[in-house]
């Protein structure tokens, strides 16, 4: 019997590709309305890395921005594409801004179907973005009329030198392709070139009808796929990879340092001998400028400044870490549904997903609440220059040349915003004062002026500074009535201060509100629990205040204040004690004369 030879040992290893191909990742959805999907679809896209997503059915129109901007996640563009004839139809695109998409004009009108054209200069694709509503009684469109201007327009698109990716619903049903209506469809796509990628249903009654075409030659579609994830109620997502490279994170350039590296022995010993050359009895600025110069020239040595590239990942400004944990378990929860199709675990990631959104879009609203909570510290920006010029002119007599100087001093100023580099379009402003100036604060208050005149008809007293405005009153708490008048003097003018300032462009924040009651220990057993009502809010008295940096308690002991002040003593000795052993006592007596 022959043995056999043994197997060759030189046999070439098969490659193994060193990095796994990262797909541009599309969509392709019927969302039936945008207007009550935002939180759930820009989750949606940040959540899956989508590049970009193409949407019909919108039922969006030109005015839209509220809708547009919350669908759109930070590094994204919204293109709109709204019928114009009605509330219904509309189409979308939204994607990553790193793509640059490019909305391309194509001079085709059709009446059975609306589409949109956007071009990718990156990659060099046209996607052409297609709707045909459904035959109605209404809108009397005939399937034949429909296959006429389809042919005619997928004719004229195969024409086109670039690569083009055609997709949206159809509204034909290509899973029954013995159709007459589908077999004519199906003819006229490979007729031109193109093939039909969709396989599976995409709509609830078993239907495909969200289909996605490209000429094979192009070959552009790596793979489709079909979700259903609940975000419309009758048409599924539809998943697409396109062969081509997913677009980089925005990488930012930061400055660091490797503290950890510090060699602590030697970093002291050379801050030490540093130090101990300086001179005590210069001038305070160039002793001061000397001692950073020295620090700094240390740190350099030991842990020199070295720039790196960090990855900006786009997130919302009211993201938190719990968001963040229970999409991972709504993630998981996905994939176990997909893997085993059961109707339990459908159901819980389902409830998974209705908690997250629930999440989502209670830290919305409670970074707008404090955004507009905070709104009160833009006052000066909301002053009508048209009312400060009357109050300037009827109220102070000021005219001629010194009234056009200050209407010169606050006319045709601009804005722009600048970031890492980039400057924003300027844009004109209209309203407000320049704020950090000594003649801003003077001006807002001449604008409020009439605030005085509101203020001293229930005869309170009152100090302003700028936006500020303090009310005063003073009673006897042995009358029992006394405190009620009082109360009610309070709530009456703060009301009528409220409108007035709604009528001249300032808004009174309720939530910065405070309401203080001081007097004597036995003085203030007397009176029965007190709150301040202003609008909606409900105000108790607060404990302490503090008034041009000085912390009144309600007993006017004056503690507060005095432990305000010691507290912030021991700070200032603390950070003195940590830099005591790199000075001498005559580094510390020229302090105390500085001080």
């Amino acid at each position: 019997m022959t043995t056999p030879p043994p197997p060759p040992t030189n046999i070439d290893p098969v490659p193994i590709p060193l990095t796994i191909p990262c797909y541009l990742s599309i969509r392709l959805w019927n969302a039936y309305s945008l207007r009550y999907k935002t939180t759930t679809v820009s989750d949606y896209l940040l959540d899956d890395d989508v590049d970009a997503i193409f949407v019909t059915e919108t039922w969006l129109n030109v005015n839209d921005s509220v809708v547009i901007g919350e669908c759109t996640p930070p590094g994204y563009n919204f293109y709109n594409f709204p019928r114009g004839t009605s509330n219904h139809g509309g189409i979308a695109v939204i994607y990553k801004a790193s793509l640059n998409f490019k909305i391309t004009k194509l001079n085709y009108d059709f009446v059975t179907f609306e589409y949109a054209s956007v071009n990718d200069p990156i990659n060099g694709i046209q996607y052409i973005i297609v709707y045909r509503p459904p035959p109605s009684a209404k809108n009397r469109l005939l399937l034949s009329d429909y296959l006429n201007e389809f042919e005619d327009f997928l004719g004229e698109i195969s024409l086109f030198p670039q690569k083009v990716v055609m997709l949206g619903d159809f509204n034909i049903h290509v899973n029954l392709p013995s159709k007459p209506e589908v077999k004519r469809f199906l003819a006229c796509v490979e007729a031109n070139g193109f093939q039909q990628h969709v396989m599976k249903p995409t709509h609830i009654h078993g239907n495909t009808l969200d289909l996605i075409l490209s000429r094979p030659s192009d070959n552009l579609i790596q793979s489709t796929d079909v979700h259903n994830n609940g975000m419309s109620p009758d048409h599924f997502m539809v998943l697409c990879d396109v062969n081509c490279s997913k677009p980089s994170l925005t990488k930012k350039m930061v400055k660091c340092r490797n503290f950890k590296a510090i060699d602590r022995d030697k970093f002291v010993s050379d801050l030490c001998n540093s130090l101990n050359d300086m001179t005590p009895d210069a001038v305070c600025d160039v002793y001061i400028h000397d001692y950073d110069t020295k620090i700094s020239t240390i740190l350099n040595v030991h842990a020199p400044e070295t720039t790196k590239a960090r990855t900006i990942r786009p997130r919302y400004p009211w993201y938190n870490d719990n968001i963040k944990d229970q999409r991972k378990v709504r993630r998981r929860l996905e994939r176990k549904w997909r893997k085993h199709g059961s109707l339990v675990d459908k159901q819980a990631y389902l409830e998974q997903k209705s908690y997250v959104n629930g999440l989502i879009e209670t830290a919305k609203k409670e970074f707008y609440h404090e955004k507009l909570a905070s709104a009160d510290a833009k006052a000066f920006d909301t002053i009508d220059h048209d009312v400060l010029m009357s109050r300037l002119e009827h109220r102070l007599g000021i005219s001629g040349t010194a009234l056009q100087l200050i209407r010169s001093y606050l006319t045709c100023r601009t804005t722009q915003v600048h970031i890492d580099g980039f400057f924003s379009e300027k844009r004109s402003l209209d309203y407000g004062i320049p704020q950090g100036s000594v003649i801003g604060p003077l001006m807002f208050i001449i604008y409020t002026l009439p605030i005085g005149e509101i203020i001293h008809k229930p005869r309170l007293c009152y100090h302003e500074f700028a936006d500020d405005t303090q009310l005063y009153i003073s009673f006897n708490p042995r009358n029992l009535n006394a405190h009620k008048m009082a109360l009610h003097k309070l709530e009456s003018c703060i009301s009528e201060l409220k409108d007035w300032m709604c009528v001249n462009k300032l808004k009174l924040n309720n939530n910065k509100t405070e309401f203080f009651i001081g007097g004597t220990s036995q003085g203030l057993r007397k009176l029965p629990p007190l709150q301040l009502n202003v609008g909606d809010s409900v105000i108790k008295p607060s404990d302490n205040v503090r008034n041009l940096g000085t912390v009144f308690d309600s007993r006017l002991t004056m503690t507060p204040h005095i432990n305000s002040m010691i507290s912030s003593i021991n700070f200032q000795l603390r950070n003195i004690r940590r830099i005591r052993r790199f000075w001498t006592t005559k580094h510390f007596t020229q302090l105390c004369k500085l001080s």
